[in-house]
C-alpha cells in the first residue's frame, strides 16, 4: 500500500471501503486468536488492485511511530488488540485521505499531535492503561473542546473499545 501511495495512487471511496473492511476483518481474525500484530502500517499491507484483495504481512519490527496508539506512546506495556485497532484506523484514514493521519517528528511530537486533536487522557484513562507517570505533560486540545466534547463522545469510546475486545 505504501508503494501505491508513494506513486500517487488514490483510492476511490468504494475501494477504500472494501480495503478498510478487509483490514478490520484481518485484525479481528488475529484478535480472535489472541494475536497482536503490533506493526500494522501501509508497508505491511499488500493490495492486489486487480482482484481487490488486501493481505497483512507479518513483520518482527516495532510499531512505526505514525501508527502507534496513544497508550504505547504514554508508556503502557500491556499489549492488546486495541493496538492493532488504532493502527488499522490510521491506515484506513490513509485509504480515504491519501496522507498520514498523525505524522509526528518524534515520540513527544506524536503524543502532542494526538492529544492536540483528541485531548489529554483523563486520570481514569491513564490508570486504566497502567501508566504511573505519562511521558508528556497535560495540555488542552486544539481540535476539540476537551471536557465537553469528550463527555459527549465518551459513549462512542466505550462502544468501540468493547466491540474491539470482541474482535
Amino acid at each position: 500500500m505504501a508503494k501505491l501511495r508513494d506513486q500517487g495512487v488514490k483510492f476511490n471511496v468504494l475501494d477504500a471501503k472494501i480495503y478498510t473492511f478487509q483490514l478490520f476483518c484481518a485484525i479481528g481474525h488475529l484478535a480472535a486468536k489472541k494475536i497482536v500484530h503490533m506493526d500494522v502500517k501501509p508497508q505491511n499491507i499488500i493490495l492486489d488492485k486487480n482482484v481487490g484483495k488486501l493481505s497483512v504481512l507479518e513483520d518482527v519490527h516495532e510499531v512505526t511511530r505514525f501508527y502507534r496508539p496513544p497508550e504505547l506512546l504514554f508508556g503502557c506495556e500491556k499489549f492488546t488488540s486495541a493496538i492493532d485497532t488504532w493502527s488499522a484506523t490510521c491506515v484506513a484514514f490513509e485509504f480515504f485521505a491519501n496522507r498520514t493521519l498523525f505524522r509526528g517528528r518524534d515520540t513527544k511530537d506524536q503524543i502532542l499531535l494526538i492529544t492536540g486533536v483528541l485531548g489529554y487522557p483523563t486520570d481514569e484513562d491513564i490508570k486504566s492503561i497502567g501508566v504511573r507517570r505519562p511521558r508528556v505533560a497535560r495540555k488542552e486540545a486544539r481540535g476539540i473542546e476537551t471536557v465537553k466534547k469528550r463527555k459527549k463522545l465518551g459513549f462512542l469510546w466505550e462502544k468501540y473499545s468493547k466491540s474491539s475486545e470482541k474482535l
